[in-house]
């Protein structure tokens, strides 16, 4: 018996579980191409790049399919009593929800710039630091809209790589522990 424990720690992972720890990062993946839609109107070339991604975060481009997905990775991370989930997908749904919930909060000043009157009033002081030349002469509608741009790039960026890299690492059953912060504060929960 102690043989066979051996050999499948040695083997990693089960593959029905790398697949779904793989598909636990499409909740980053989905946020990121959300927050970068500014960004993708404007460049064509860019959401023709993103297309593929789009598709295969289609299924969580609902509001309803988020909440579900998080309560999915909520109940994984959290339930320690019902059924014995492994520290592998433990911390890799863990991991996932904090890179859904950080990329969702580079996407909110996206969400704040697109409403209005409630982006006038928050971003008024950000604004009004950049500088006038770059946006017009201090337009605050020019520097919103360079805000929106430049969250939804680095949205996109984060969240593109952090899926790229997470789900290799979950279908060849490693843990994608390189990630500055996210990986650490993942670790020391789910220990």
């Amino acid at each position: 018996a102690a043989k066979e424990a051996i050999a499948a720690a040695a083997q990693g992972p089960p593959v029905l579980e790398r697949l779904m720890c793989a598909a636990a990062y499409l909740l980053p993946l989905a946020g990121a191409l959300r927050s970068a839609r500014p960004l993708t109107a404007t460049f064509p070339e860019l959401r023709h790049v993103c297309e593929p991604l789009m598709v295969l975060a289609g299924p969580l481009s609902s509001t309803m399919a988020i909440v579900a997905a998080t309560s999915w990775l909520c109940y994984i991370v959290l339930d320690r009593n019902t059924v014995r989930w492994s520290y592998f997908m433990r911390y890799n749904c863990y991991q996932a929800l904090l890179l859904g919930g950080l990329v969702s909060l580079l996407g909110l000043p996206c969400a704040l710039a697109a409403s209005g009157h409630a982006a006038d009033a928050t971003f008024r002081g950000a604004v009004t630091i950049l500088p006038g030349g770059v946006l017009g002469g201090g337009s605050r509608k020019v520097g919103l809209a360079v805000l929106e741009l430049l969250c939804g790039a680095w949205g996109l960026g984060i969240g593109v790589s952090a899926w790229a890299w997470s789900s290799g690492c979950c279908i060849l059953g490693r843990f994608p522990d390189r990630i500055p912060a996210v990986s650490a504060l993942a670790d020391r929960h789910m220990r």
